[in-house]
């Protein structure tokens, strides 16, 4: 067996000697996790539970995972000259996972097995105070969607749209941070959610009958649904609060303005004159 690897199994112990300001012990986060059938909006959480030495480096033991990433229920990061490291048991290597030495304009590729790879357009970094402590804040746009990481990255937080890259256009998706609690930041809560860090918000209604097809997608001023049906209602939902952020009165297919909807992932539930809904994702970029 691998040495680096035994080192895994029996180092990851505590170890005071060393510190790191990413992902202190005990660093919690709940993400939104968006199942659309039956529907709902539920969550999953990761916490930093021990420290130790791989291969020399000190790396922290994250257990949590999103349904839709291949990287498993436990993984061990560790950060260094602002980029943070994700090692890979199988291969024996370290992969890089955040990367805040890129400069505005930079692109970077995301791949993940069996798909084509996430390419993504650094479009701005902004500074915020959380806590008293500034900290950076990418802004990427999604040029390819195949593999999704989220639209915005938190120095010492990590991604918002899960901690690791997912699949895109899969089910259960992990989608949105509601909450990041740690010794130094206290709790935190992201994108509007008002709810406690642990909600559940599911609906009661089952999807039987009807369909609709949304283009384009991702889309940026318009988005286009067409129905087999007569419609009843239209919902654009804010995957991250749960919140109907648009609801319409049509019969059948419409054009909607989306324009005026910050960037991120949506979804767009249709309920048919018979009471009866379908829901899909729809990415919205601008």
């Amino acid at each position: 067996m691998n040495k680096s690897i035994l080192f895994v199994t029996f180092l990851f112990i505590s170890i005071s000697s060393f510190s790191q300001e990413w992902f202190p012990i005990g660093a919690t986060w709940y993400f939104n996790q968006v199942e659309f059938f039956p529907g709902g909006n539920y969550y999953t959480s990761f916490e930093v539970v021990g420290e130790g030495l791989i291969n020399g480096k000190p790396c922290k033991l994250v257990l949590g995972g999103c349904a839709c990433s291949p990287f498993g229920y436990e993984n061990y990061l560790y950060e260094e000259d602002s980029k943070v490291y994700r090692y890979d048991v199988t291969l024996d290597t370290f992969s890089i996972l955040y990367n805040f030495t890129l400069e505005v304009g930079d692109t970077i590729k995301i791949e993940l097995p069996g798909t084509d790879p996430g390419i993504y357009l650094l479009q701005s970094i902004t500074t915020e105070i959380i806590n008293g402590i500034p900290i950076s804040v990418q802004h990427f746009e999604q040029l390819e969607w195949y593999v999704d990481i989220g639209l915005e990255t938190y120095e010492f937080i990590g991604n918002v749209g899960c901690l690791y890259p997912q699949y895109g256009f899969c089910d259960p998706l992990t989608a949105g941070l509601r909450c990041y609690e740690d010794s130094i930041f206290g709790l935190q809560k992201f994108n509007g959610f008002d709810f406690a860090c642990d909600t559940i918000i599911s609906t009661t209604q089952t999807p039987i009958q009807g369909s609709f097809k949304i283009f384009p997608n991702p889309a940026n001023d318009l988005i286009n649904i067409q129905a087999s049906g007569d419609i009843r209602t239209i919902e654009i939902i804010d995957v991250y609060s749960g919140n109907s952020l648009v609801q319409l009165y049509r019969q059948q297919d419409i054009t909607v303005p989306v324009s005026h909807l910050p960037s991120g992932t949506y979804l767009i539930k249709v309920t048919f004159a018979d009471q009866n809904f379908r829901v899909k994702k729809i990415i919205i970029a601008h």
